[in-house]
């Protein structure tokens, strides 16, 4: 009988182990997946920052050769004045995840605009970037979550959506 309650106690406690280390390899992914948009965002960025005159069409170029060079698959991007006016995008039309109201409280209080959707090519990450774009439709700068004061107010959402189950 006591062989039956130590070999029950092992395979429940082997199998809680499992699913814990299947819990932290889902975070740990989704911080890898985090961490290679906050790249994306920061390398457009220096792209937008760069050319501080670009036309609509110029943006939207560097949106596509940002998606084209991402570490991860790319569903779409989108950068949107605060009225919700996209500005430049890339890959899919889809309508806005969030809005710029939600994206700034959200980084106010220290949190990232982030959520996981589901779409027919597969389940999808986005988050939203505050960004502040100057009076040259390029001039953008990105900002980071939590700061409480800042030079510049966010004026704009730069939103990058990447695959996570490969994508197309």
């Amino acid at each position: 009988m006591k062989v039956k309650q130590t070999a029950a106690a092992i395979l429940l406690g082997l199998g809680v182990g499992f699913l814990l280390s299947l819990y932290l390899m889902r975070d740990t992914e989704v911080k890898d997946v985090r961490r290679d948009m906050a790249a994306t965002a920061v390398d457009l960025t220096q792209r937008l920052a760069s050319a501080p005159h670009a036309s609509a069409l110029e943006l939207d170029v560097m949106l596509a050769e940002a998606r084209r060079t991402s570490k991860r698959p790319v569903a779409w991007m989108q950068l949107r004045e605060g009225n919700n006016a996209v500005v430049a995008q890339t890959g899919l039309e889809v309508r806005p995840a969030f809005t710029l109201k939600y994206v700034k409280a959200r980084h106010a209080s220290r949190k990232a605009a982030v959520k996981i959707v589901q779409r027919a090519e597969g389940r999808v990450m986005v988050e939203a970037f505050p960004v502040r774009v100057g009076t040259g439709a390029g001039n953008v700068r990105i900002q980071k979550a939590g700061l409480r004061k800042s030079a510049a107010v966010a004026n704009a959402v730069l939103e990058i959506a990447v695959y996570l189950d490969g994508g197309k």
